[in-house]
């Protein structure tokens, strides 16, 4: 059990992601933040559409949405927002951490990214904006190494290593895509509006 804070002040983790579909390797990393960083709550928020995948085809912004919405029902600790579905194609993070900042100015604003986009923060909409407005938490997953972050951000960031578990939604799509069972791999929710919204099929 973590250690109680003297500093009271509400932590906030934002974990921002395509969620394509969202599945137990968002949630075990989602909780996982949770306890080690001593937050109140994690909210998701599923892009709108991310600049860096402009051109790939994902599901619509409300389906995804409603597959986090139905991932992490009955959960007090796990909300989603849907600040970012209106964008039709870039969804900057400085932008959305400015709506949060507004929606709860009190708050101490962890963001939460994969390593793999750490990688890329040089070429994201004003980094250095993102780093004022909140923490940045680079959860650490095999396949990547701290070592190529650049040294600049590499600085600023705190480094969580996420228990190791192979999940990747670009398999569960496939599986679904050929009719293969994605059961123990996404939440029966999220499974079951995948069949009935026969997303990802070929």
């Amino acid at each position: 059990m973590a250690a109680t804070r003297k500093n009271k002040k509400s932590r906030l983790g934002l974990f921002g992601g395509t969620f394509d579909p969202l599945h137990y390797g968002h949630l075990i990393a989602a909780q996982n933040a949770l306890e080690s960083l001593e937050l109140e709550q994690v909210v998701f928020v599923p892009a709108g559409k991310p600049p860096h995948k402009c051109n790939w085809k994902i599901s619509p912004p409300l389906d995804r949405y409603k597959m986090v919405k139905l991932g992490i029902a009955g959960s007090r600790h796990f909300a989603v927002s849907d600040i970012e579905l209106s964008s039709n194609c870039a969804s900057y993070t400085v932008e959305s951490l400015k709506k949060v900042r507004s929606i709860y100015p009190d708050s101490e604003l962890y963001l939460l990214m994969g390593l793999d986009q750490a990688l890329t923060l040089s070429s994201w909409r004003d980094p250095e904006g993102i780093f004022k407005m909140a923490r940045v938490v680079v959860m650490v997953r095999p396949g990547y190494r701290t070592a190529d972050i650049q040294v600049k951000w590499r600085k600023k960031i705190i480094l969580l290593p996420i228990p190791l578990i192979e999940i990747s939604a670009s398999n569960i799509r496939e599986r679904a895509s050929r009719g293969s069972s994605i059961e123990f791999l996404v939440p029966g929710r999220v499974g079951q509006y995948i069949s009935k919204q026969g997303l990802y099929r070929k």
